[in-house]
């Protein structure tokens, strides 16, 4: 028996419909905003993890200090990084958290097993490998590639912008997948 090919604009317009009927609870809309900024921290701070340890545990600086200096770290992108770079880092955090938060949704309606597994993973590798210093804005790539023997720093940046787009398409998929596999469940739940 043949499978019936379903037109795109079909399957997007379901994957949107799963995709809305997630985020029409609060509770949804928290999660991928917390997880945006995790995300997004986690990608900016890859390559001082000791300066974050140090200025979160051994630095003693008072609370409110310590999330100073998170947040501006965080809201000045614009400042350690290119444009591409920082725009595609802060993209990307947004669709993690929009995918973690349909992720927690599918998996609540018992659909595990359709999740999409190797796309988002693959996007957040590929997201922190094109993430960098928050202090010069060097790309974590740098370091690998300079082992290798390449010298051309610009080369580097662009694979490193290169590699954060190509998070973003994979974790795109990943929320598209994830869409479906949401309203597919909606719709076997309503029969």
């Amino acid at each position: 028996m043949s499978k019936i090919k379903i037109p795109l604009r079909f399957r997007l317009k379901n994957s949107w419909s799963g995709i809305k009927k997630t985020f029409k609870s609060p509770v949804y809309i928290l999660l991928a905003a917390v997880f945006s900024f995790l995300i997004t921290g986690l990608v900016i701070w890859a390559l001082n993890l000791d300066l974050l340890r140090f200025t979160l545990f051994e630095s003693g600086f008072a609370l409110s200090d310590k999330l100073q200096i998170i947040w501006d770290v965080q809201t000045g992108i614009y400042t350690a990084y290119n444009n591409a770079q920082a725009t595609g880092i802060i993209l990307f955090g947004i669709f993690f958290g929009i995918n973690f938060a349909l992720i927690v949704k599918a998996v609540r309606m018992n659909s595990f097993k359709k999740i999409p597994k190797k796309s988002g993973g693959a996007g957040l590798f590929f997201a922190i490998l094109s993430g960098g210093c928050v202090a010069c804005g060097t790309s974590i790539l740098t370091p690998i590639i300079a082992s290798l023997g390449a010298t051309a720093a610009v080369s580097v940046e662009e694979l490193s912008n290169i590699l954060n787009w190509v998070s973003i398409i994979l974790i795109l998929y990943s929320i598209y997948k994830l869409g479906e596999v949401i309203n597919n469940s909606f719709e076997i739940a309503k029969t």
